[in-house]
């Protein structure tokens, strides 16, 4: 398993900073560096890459099933991408979804956003 610093050694120690830390998120770089993992994890005789996210984390994994060759599957626990980012109508690989039936959050972790 790899995970990769998407934030390059920045820890939020509070909710302020968490917020500052996402929204300032360079979110093709961080495809990119998603990219680049694979890359090392192929580097090293895998050939089965799956990757998982939770919120944003989310919304780069199904951008990064999109956008990046290689990747075989997707599990997403909310988060959904912007379609100018990634379009989720692109998807090619297998993927499993988790939303909230009863989480009232609109937009992001939406699913109704999501139900093309």
């Amino acid at each position: 398993a790899v995970c990769p610093d998407l934030y390059k050694g920045k820890v939020a120690e509070n909710v302020n900073e968490a917020h500052h830390l996402f929204s300032s998120l360079d979110w093709p770089k961080a495809i990119e560096d998603i990219g680049i993992a694979v890359e090392y994890l192929k580097s090293k005789g895998n050939d089965s890459i799956g990757v998982v996210g939770f919120c944003m984390g989310g919304a780069l994994t199904i951008a990064s099933c999109i956008k990046i060759p290689g990747i075989r599957a997707g599990v997403c626990f909310y988060g959904i991408p912007s379609t100018e980012l990634a379009n989720p109508a692109n998807l090619t690989v297998p993927m499993q979804f988790h939303f909230a039936d009863k989480d009232k959050s609109e937009g992001f972790a939406d699913i109704k956003v999501f139900a093309l």
